[in-house]
């Protein structure tokens, strides 16, 4: 089962009391806000969008993630050069570790089939191969496992790209967004923007990016001279 952003964008605009979509438009609000929801979804978890695709080696030892790929899970396996062959598994190996019982693995005799990888989630957008892949020539391909940013949603009536367990996450986002247009100057906006950002961050497992309502410091101006 799939589900369209339609039924998303309406279930958010009838908990904004604006089923018409009078007060937010249906493709320039909430279907920008649905998109923006997809993104923020697997920046916060990167598993909820996983790509497994061929990749073509580049010349040597380093190579890059493209700017769409947020993570590297997992090099399984070589696919010759032509990307369609079944070659040997590849493995994960400690960079450090590697370099201590080869310290010259990065010039080793170059070949177009990978035997291990070296990936820092700290340096998420570099990985190393090794032995280096040739300078010139054709190259390696391999089966890679990617956490990447979805495709966005071009129309209001085509499913949503992230997984239907996703649907509840993405209406909370959307309410979010809706109600931090006005949360600079309505603390009950702001109140109920934090409220739709906690929802989100919970459905994600996130509970470390809970928010707490801050009063607008107008607000408190106004209580102080009231008082």
């Amino acid at each position: 089962m799939s589900v369209k952003a339609s039924k998303i964008i309406a279930e958010a605009a009838d908990a904004m009391f604006d089923p018409s979509y009078t007060r937010f438009d249906k493709v320039n609000d909430w279907l920008k806000w649905l998109n923006a929801g997809q993104k923020q979804t697997v920046i916060l978890k990167p598993d909820a969008y996983v790509k497994v695709t061929a990749r073509g080696m580049a010349a040597g030892v380093r190579q890059t993630l493209a700017a769409n790929e947020l993570l590297l899970f997992d090099i399984v396996r070589n696919i010759g050069t032509d990307g369609l062959t079944p070659g040997p598994a590849i493995y994960e190996v400690d960079k450090d570790h590697f370099t201590q019982l080869n310290p010259n693995w990065a010039k080793d005799q170059e070949s177009t089939e990978v035997q291990v990888y070296m990936y820092d989630p700290d340096v998420p957008q570099i990985f190393w191969i090794y032995p280096p892949q040739p300078s010139s020539g054709s190259r390696g391909q391999v089966e890679i496992v990617l956490s990447t940013i979805p495709p966005e949603v071009s129309d209001v009536e085509n499913d949503i790209s992230l997984n239907d367990q996703y649907e509840d996450a993405l209406r909370h986002y959307m309410l979010y967004r809706a109600y931090l247009v006005n949360a600079k100057h309505s603390a009950i906006e702001r109140a109920n923007a934090v409220q739709e950002w906690n929802h989100f961050v919970t459905y994600l497992d996130r509970r470390d990016l809970i928010e707490k309502a801050k009063e607008p410091k107008s607000t408190k101006r106004e209580k102080i001279n009231a008082g």
